[in-house]
């Protein structure tokens, strides 16, 4: 037997629905059965007095060790970027060279420049000589 007007709808989604029932303890079990017959499945939920308490524990402890664990993503994210950049202009400069080499053949003689934009005053470039190759014919 179920306490009248004790049904809460707790969650819904497009397969399940979870209801939350107050039963006699003299019928739950009957209701259990019932429920059963008619392929739903009941779950049993027992009430502790102190459950808020070491709830709010485990919160604080999650909370504690998201804070702890987004500190560290944060580190290795900072590392992971430094060296992606690092890589990519290496392999700017190792394609830089092999573009030059196809393109104006063996006898290497060019030089790299790498041009920095200054963000106060964007009309101005800096030049920095970044490899430079001179063989001998």
């Amino acid at each position: 037997m179920v306490v009248p007007r004790s049904s809460i709808l707790l969650a819904s989604d497009d397969e399940y629905t979870l209801y939350g029932v107050t039963t006699f303890k003299k019928h739950s079990a009957e209701f259990i059965h019932k429920c059963r017959e008619n392929r739903w499945t009941p779950r049993e939920y027992k009430y502790v007095e102190d459950g808020g308490e070491e709830e709010r524990k485990e919160i604080d402890q999650v909370a504690g060790d998201a804070k702890r664990l987004w500190g560290e993503a944060l580190r290795l994210g900072k590392t992971g970027w430094g060296e992606a950049v690092m890589v990519w202009v290496h392999i700017l400069a190792l394609r830089m060279f092999v573009e030059t080499v196809l393109r104006y053949g063996l006898p290497l003689d060019f030089t790299s420049v790498l041009i920095k934009v200054r963000t106060a005053a964007p009309s101005l470039y800096s030049f920095h000589r970044v490899h430079e190759a001179n063989v001998p014919h």
